[in-house]
């Protein structure tokens, strides 16, 4: 499965999960999240979760994740747009392990506080997806990838 990341600026990257995780391609999953984890601090990787289906692989693959970042600094939220998918998390008690948010920008506002310094937690407005396009109307957004609304997507492997 293709995953497409971008910046949110120097030090954050988001990934997009848009298929369920399955065996076929569990292995290609991580090592793409693994790839677009920032090298050191500052820096924070957003898993943008835009399937309802999490599966038990999907939720080992986080946690191998969350667990490479912390190693190095590097924290990891995720954004779970649907609310199939917080339910998943809530009930396997991951909601915080995970710094699990409801919308990208609220993942944005908690990372750029970490990457930026404990003063610049909730200050300016936030930016969401890079073209303006968050926000309550893209909750349960649509497309991944090229198709989306943000500019020049990228496969995570080709860093």
């Amino acid at each position: 499965m293709p995953l497409f990341s971008y910046r949110l600026d120097a030090s954050r990257t988001v990934v997009e999960l848009c298929d369920p995780v399955d065996l076929e391609d569990v292995t290609s999953t991580e090592r793409a999240l693994l790839a677009a984890l920032p090298p050191r601090a500052p820096g924070a990787l957003v898993v943008d979760v835009r399937t309802p289906l999490l599966t038990p692989l999907a939720l080992g693959v986080l946690l191998r994740v969350r667990r490479r970042g912390e190693e190095t600094g590097v924290p990891l939220a995720v954004v779970a747009r649907h609310r199939t998918a917080r339910t998943v998390l809530e009930v396997a008690g991951l909601e915080r392990v995970l710094r699990v948010a409801h919308t990208l920008d609220a993942a944005e506002r908690w990372t750029r506080g970490l990457t930026q310094g404990s003063a610049a937690h909730g200050a300016g407005a936030p930016r969401g997806r890079p073209g303006g396009a968050s926000g309550p109307g893209r909750q349960n957004a649509g497309p991944c990838g090229p198709a989306n609304d943000h500019p020049a997507p990228r496969p995570s492997g080709g860093r």
